[in-house]
């Protein structure tokens, strides 16, 4: 079962299940009171149901002793410190996962190894690992051991070239760090030769350019990096979300939390972004700057609908993190979903700041998006136009907001030529096609040609209540009022909280002599935060049909 799926599970466990457990941790006079085991256990169960697994991980850790016969209390307790990161927790819970399952059961030992590496408890750490991970964490595991090897003096087998078969990326990871280790021995030579290696055996991807030119810049050899990094410009990137070497040697420990969030890149890489996140929140507890984690973590949290928690994390990435101005920009969206404007326009503004050369124009894309969004176009083109690329080589993205801003801004033609040049560049866009099709319709000008378009965006995405609503509109505009009805009461169902779906359906009822319930959508349209226009339009729409039916 995947983590955050367990930590679902456990987090909806009912009452009744819960009652029927041996709670015999009330350790205080009063069960309820506000420092009793019991009622830390509460405000965990609480807090992990709520998404918080940071303040069910604090309310759990308050607990005296957790029972070990209660397994819901605790292997509660123990997801909920591997989600928040509080692996010292998990790391006291370890002995009670004796009788959990084997993901349980390797995660307890996974912890107290972590425990162990971060303690500088070599011994204990190799005792650890003696015997393989299994399941899920067999990689992670694989990476791990060489370094407590490592850290007990053990270099001959640390260093040594690994036996027996290996996933073509983990063991191109694993020679990866037994170069690090090799150069922390001064072996400099054999650790030339595996990134050379490396380079060759990671081709096309441009995964190990960066290490190995580091590499050389620490052996003083600035030209021979510089030569690296230009034979291999052209390489494919390695699509890994998060890999970031770092600049000088990494301590040991620093190399495990390099390998945490190696492993947590491949996680992602495989959508399976539960144990991204653990792997996440295990390289911070190692290393708490361990550059791109904040930023990937924030991004994973924001994949599992964790909002709050996905912008406390993006909000911890360091301004000398690579990854600072691309948190800021996906801070900026997410405050602006949550309806914090103000501050999605300042975050964005900040991540442009912030942006290198390189990152600039995805920067100011970005903070044209957001301040669409909130309804300030010409500031949306202003940001536009400080683009460095030039207007014809930008992508259809880039010409679609242009051409919202323009269409908002009443500047029809110069719309309908950046939606125009964005269909070129993706003929199958059904967010293109729709806008176009629905700007043609909504003015009257060729509502034929419109249609089709939004014709061809419903067959793409045929569960959309926007596209369905724009083809509603469509047939109401054709005059095929019945149909209309049909197409917007779809749309009304699948965004019941749209003031212009809901406007046109009242619309269409009017037409097709629904009185009663076209007043019941116009009146609903009051009720959801419409503007300023449409809130007039509706009370007129209102008032005329009380006059018709005096």
């Amino acid at each position: 079962m995947r983590v955050l799926s367990l930590i679902l599970a456990l987090s909806a466990l009912p009452a009744a299940a819960l009652a029927d457990s041996p709670l015999t941790i009330q350790q205080g006079a009063d069960p309820l009171g506000a420092t009793s085991d019991y009622s830390q256990f509460l405000m965990g169960r609480y807090a992990m149901a709520s998404g918080n697994a940071e303040r069910a991980a604090a309310a759990y850790a308050a607990v005296g002793e957790l029972p070990s016969e209660d397994r819901p209390l605790v292997e509660n307790a123990f997801v909920s410190a591997l989600f928040a990161g509080e692996i010292d927790l998990a790391a006291r819970l370890a002995p009670d996962m004796t009788e959990a399952s084997t993901l349980l059961k390797e995660s307890a030992r996974l912890a107290q190894l972590l425990q162990a590496l971060k303690q500088g408890r070599g011994a204990d750490a190799e005792v650890l690992i003696q015997t393989p991970l299994e399941g899920p964490h067999a990689g992670v595991g694989a990476l791990l051991k060489p370094i407590a090897q490592a850290m007990v003096g053990r270099w001959d087998v640390a260093t040594a070239a690994p036996e027996g078969e290996q996933q073509p990326v983990q063991a191109l990871f694993g020679e990866y760090h037994r170069a690090l280790l090799l150069e922390h021995q001064r072996r400099f030579d054999e650790a030339d030769v595996i990134y050379q290696r490396l380079l060759t055996q990671s081709a096309p991807m441009s995964l190990f350019v960066e290490p190995y030119a580091r590499f050389l810049e620490r052996q003083g050899k600035r030209r021979e990096a510089r030569q690296v990094r230009a034979a291999h410009a052209s390489d494919l990137d390695s699509g890994l979300p998060v890999f970031q070497p770092p600049q000088g040697l990494p301590s040991l420990t620093e190399i495990a939390a390099l390998a945490l969030t190696e492993q947590a890149g491949m996680a992602m890489s495989a959508e399976s972004n539960e144990l991204a996140a653990v792997y996440l929140r295990m390289a911070l507890y190692l290393q708490p700057h361990t550059p791109g984690a904040w930023a990937a973590l924030g991004d994973v949290l924001d994949g599992a609908d964790m909002d709050a928690a996905a912008r406390a994390a993006w909000q911890r990435v360091s301004p000398t993190d690579p990854y600072y101005s691309a948190a800021l920009t996906q801070l900026a969206f997410n405050l602006q979903a949550a309806g914090q404007g103000a501050n999605a326009i300042a975050t964005a503004r900040r991540a442009v700041e912030a942006a290198s050369a390189a990152e600039r124009d995805n920067a100011l894309m970005a903070l044209a998006g957001v301040l669409n969004a909130e309804g300030r176009y010409a500031e949306a083109l202003a940001a536009l136009d400080q683009l460095r690329q030039p207007l014809a080589q930008q992508p259809w993205q880039t010409r679609f907001t242009r051409g919202v801003a323009f269409e908002r801004l009443d500047r029809f033609a110069e719309a309908e030529a950046e939606f125009q040049a964005a269909l070129a560049l993706n003929a199958n866009s059904a967010e293109v096609l729709n806008y176009l099709g629905y700007m043609w319709v909504d003015r009257g000008v060729k509502v034929d040609e419109g249609t089709a378009l939004i014709e061809r965006a419903a067959a793409i995405e045929p569960s959309s209540g926007a596209i369905q609503d724009s083809l509603g509109w469509a047939r109401f505009r054709q005059g095929q009022y019945e149909l209309a009805v049909t197409l917007l009461e779809t749309a009304v169902l699948a965004e019941p909280s749209d003031p212009d779906i809901n406007e046109h359906l009242g619309d269409a009822y009017l037409q097709v002599g629904r009185r009663r319930e076209a007043a019941y959508q116009w009146r609903r349209v009051l009720t959801l935060e419409p503007t300023d226009a449409q809130r007039a339009a509706v009370e007129a729409k209102l008032r005329d049909l009380e006059a018709d039916a005096g």
